[in-house]
């Protein structure tokens, strides 16, 4: 389907072999996200509402794409740590019911992780400095986008959604993490 749209873009004229790397990879995305939220509507509407899938996918994606994180090594190996933790969020979601105590304390924690470590860059995709500032202003806006989210749903007594959201940041926050662990065990490789 990717060869097909480029083809018709090449033919349109839009697409040329000084673009042809970033209009593919721009459309792979495309495709890797709408499958993601495809999976976790179908998830969520077969675990019995629709709206978490979709909520999680609004909460999650923003932050992520701005943040950073980790990122696999193969295709393969990414597809299954992605659909893994996005079933494994949707079961704990649905299944696992936390105090608002607790709650709160895995967002504080999971915020503070974003605060103090985005943007993370991953090694095929470097940042300057202009980027890194740029990147850690729009996570930080989406974090607190969230966190308002995340209030609006406690004051509606929206458990389930309010669940959604912290564990939506949880995930950026995780994926920081690992990503800090691999830089490091690869700056001591380097040594």
């Amino acid at each position: 389907m990717i060869k097909r749209i480029l083809d018709w873009l090449y033919a349109q004229g839009y697409v040329n072999e000084s673009n042809d790397k970033i209009i593919e990879l721009g459309l792979q995305r495309i495709k890797s996200t709408f499958a993601s939220i495809t999976f976790l509507a179908i998830v969520s509407w077969l675990m019995g509402d629709i709206i978490v899938g979709l909520l999680f996918e609004l909460t999650y994606i923003p932050i992520r794409i701005y943040a950073g994180g980790y990122h696999a090594s193969s295709k393969r190996k990414c597809e299954f740590l992605s659909y893994g933790s996005l079933l494994l969020c949707m079961i704990l979601i649905f299944y696992v019911t936390l105090k608002v105590e607790i709650m709160h304390v895995l967002l504080l924690l999971s915020g503070g992780i974003i605060l103090l470590q985005s943007p993370i860059e991953s090694p095929n995709k470097r940042l300057n400095s202009v980027e890194k500032k740029i990147y850690r202003r729009k996570s930080i806006m989406y974090l607190v986008i969230v966190v308002f989210v995340y209030v609006l749903m406690i004051g509606m007594n929206k458990m389930l959604y309010t669940r959604t959201v912290m564990y939506s940041i949880c995930l950026v926050a995780v994926g920081l993490v690992q990503m800090e662990k691999i830089k490091a065990k690869m700056k001591r490789i380097h040594m």
